[in-house]
């Protein structure tokens, strides 16, 4: 059990710095893509995705530490 709960946290360590990555470029184009409804409508979206996924990995360890504290 602990072998999986290692490397979920390296696969959200991964997905984390992929993120982050990524995220730079995002306000690159909307610096130079302002004007483009579409492409920023698409970017508000991603951003909220991001957004999603962190409070969900939130929640899980929450969740966690809640039942690992009943021992």
């Amino acid at each position: 059990m602990a072998s999986a709960a290692g490397k979920f946290q390296e696969m959200l360590v991964e997905m984390l710095a992929q993120i982050g990555g990524v995220l730079p470029r995002f306000r690159l184009l909307q610096k130079l893509f302002s004007n483009h409804e579409r492409l920023l409508a698409a970017l508000a979206e991603v951003y909220l995705d991001v957004l999603l996924f962190c409070v969900r990995a939130k929640e899980f360890f929450l969740r966690a530490k809640k039942s690992f504290s009943k021992y």
